[in-house]
């Protein structure tokens, strides 16, 4: 439900000249959406390449298991888990074949470019000297072999603050959930902590490593992942223990709600583009909506009958099976604690007409009387102030956070009595 991650590592060999460094862009194109990504090489004793992916970060990747024969270049990247297999043009000045990364596989064609100058302006990003405290907090989670490593922000004045504890979207993500050189979390951390709000972050379980179990999580592990946070923090001298609450994005919509169910330790919720119907339904919409904004329609309805039918790649996946029938409903309703629910009017990614609905009809059905539920005039998936709403337009656009959105957080949470004991 969130962006596309697709990251390779990349070389190339004798093909290329001595003492030179060539450069390569090519771009993943997926439902719609691209990907750009970029290559350098340079050969000396050596062979050195870098991947870079400007749209998602500006740091370099170096190159790792490299195969050249003939004609045909193949890589592969254990700790992606993704595999490159292509053909090299007889000038040498293209690389076309096919990217493939967990269950999916796209095509992906490299073409020799001069070198550009990019320039990427993220004016919200945080000062690297901020003037509150920022401290690194480890964690586990019971029959998980994986140190999760998170950053807890809190004012320097000393005291107890409220806590609120991020939760990211689908797919494995840094703790900043890290997107098109976005960094929303941290944001949104240093936001909060100059209003006296308390935020944990942490990056996702698996990330940086290269177990494969860990990438077989579901859903309802990750929730279990959010519980040892609550955990970890609650007895931390400058948290207010009565005051911790969860704030997720996108599918980590669904997972507050899950853990806030069934645990009294949870005061609040904040909702961004949560889901409020299945995995499917969700879906089947995106697609519908991204498909459209993209003027590509004739492949909807391919898209959606492999959709509904469940025979495409990637179908019987753990997590994949998980979110398609998990139903938001069934946890939603037992959420007690007082609710805050956003939903951008621009969102192709977790529509507003579809959820917001769904999400009210299930609180309301449980009896919650403390929720409050915005549908934000054009603000996109990221909450973004956009054009379209569409995927490809998150790296063009330098706001990474409406200032609205991070008011209506602070304010909730400020406005919040302590729950009685």
């Amino acid at each position: 439900m969130k962006k596309l991650v697709f990251l390779a590592f990349m070389a190339l060999a004798t093909m290329l000249s001595a003492q030179k460094t060539d450069y390569y862009e090519g771009n993943l194109e997926f439902k719609g959406q691209k990907l750009p990504l970029t290559l350098e090489v340079s050969i000396s004793k050596d062979t050195i390449a870098f991947l870079g992916s400007p749209a998602q970060t500006k740091e370099l990747i170096p190159a790792t298991k490299i195969v050249l024969r003939n004609d045909s270049l193949m890589f592969s990247v254990k700790q992606l888990k993704a595999t490159f297999k292509g053909k090299i043009n007889q000038t040498k000045d293209t690389i076309c074949g096919n990217f493939k990364q967990l269950f999916v596989e796209i095509p992906l064609c490299l073409v020799k470019k001069e070198k550009p100058e990019i320039i990427i302006n993220r004016p919200q990003n945080p000062p690297a000297n901020p003037s509150y405290i920022q401290e690194e907090i480890t964690f586990r989670t019971q029959g998980v072999d994986y140190d999760f490593k998170g950053t807890l922000t809190y004012p320097k004045k000393g005291g107890k603050y409220p806590l609120m504890i991020m939760i990211s979207g689908s797919g494995i993500q840094n703790r900043d959930e890290e997107i098109m050189q976005h960094r929303p979390f941290a944001v949104i951390a240093d936001y909060m902590a100059n209003n006296g709000i308390a935020v944990f972050r942490y990056d996702d379980r698996g990330f940086g490593s290269e177990k494969a179990e860990l990438f077989n999580a579901t859903t309802l592990d990750y929730a279990l992942d959010v519980e040892s946070a609550i955990n970890a923090l609650k007895n931390h001298p400058n948290i207010d223990t009565d005051k911790i609450g969860l704030v997720g994005h996108s599918e980590g919509g669904l997972i507050a709600p899950i853990v806030a169910s069934r645990n009294s330790d949870v005061d609040f919720l904040i909702l961004l583009a949560g889901p409020g119907v299945n995995g499917m339904e969700v879906l089947i919409e995106q697609n519908k909506a991204i498909y459209k904004a993209n003027k590509n329609t004739e492949e909807l309805a391919k898209q959606l009958e492999m959709l509904q039918s469940r025979k495409f790649e990637g179908a019987d996946q753990p997590w994949m099976k998980c979110f398609l029938d998990l139903e938001p409903a069934e946890y939603l309703k037992k959420v007690k604690q007082p609710i805050l629910v956003l939903n951008g009017t621009k969102d192709l990614q977790v529509l507003h007409y579809q959820n917001l609905p769904a999400i009210k009809k299930a609180l309301k059905e449980g009896g919650n009387k403390s929720y409050k539920i915005h549908k934000l005039k054009g603000l996109n998936h990221l909450f973004q102030e956009c054009k379209t709403g569409s995927p490809n337009e998150y790296f063009q656009i330098e706001q990474t956070i409406s200032p609205k959105v991070l008011k209506l957080m602070k304010d909730f949470v400020k406005k919040k009595k302590k729950k009685k004991k």
